[in-house]
């Protein structure tokens, strides 16, 4: 075969980069996502802080926050479980006077969306208070006001008592 001068360089800057980088001495790893033995739990992924044992909240690492240094001093996951209980039952009872009947997937899907904005915009609001960056909380607010004005636009539009 003839080669190129060109081809022939990429060939040898190619092999002395697999070379230095050991690219090619990596054993295969036991957690990989295609490996089927599976022998070794993958490790948890860096930067996230403690999982909470099952109780209340459900399974450990499934939006569980076990007490560390960043839970709110004071309040446990007891404490967390039934104010969430709480909640719920004053959003159903809310809702259940709003909405006749069995909610529709339209509704499910806005709660679940609304839910969701409102969870992050508050959590971004408190770390932005710990951090003490005024700005960034008042936006945080800002938008969490913004937020709930569209969700209640929604709401007065597609219930029941509103439009469609």
């Amino acid at each position: 075969m003839n080669f190129s001068r060109t081809a022939v360089r990429t060939f040898f800057v190619a092999a002395v980069t697999l070379f230095a980088t050991g690219a090619w001495a990596d054993p295969p790893r036991d957690n990989h996502p295609d490996n089927k033995r599976g022998s070794v739990p993958p490790p948890p992924p860096p930067g996230r802080g403690p999982v909470a044992p099952p109780g209340p909240m459900g399974p450990p690492g499934r939006g569980a926050i076990a007490p560390g240094p960043m839970a709110p001093p004071g309040r446990g996951i007891d404490e967390r479980a039934a104010r969430r209980a709480k909640e719920q039952a004053e959003a159903r009872q809310r809702l259940a006077t709003q909405w006749k009947g069995p909610p529709n997937d339209a509704l499910r899907q806005e709660l679940r969306t609304h839910a969701d904005r409102i969870a992050r915009l508050e959590r971004i609001k408190v770390v932005a208070d710990m951090e003490h960056d005024r700005v960034s909380s008042a936006k945080a607010a800002q938008l969490i006001d913004k937020e709930n004005m569209r969700h209640d636009k929604w709401m007065r539009t597609y219930g029941p008592r509103g439009g469609r």
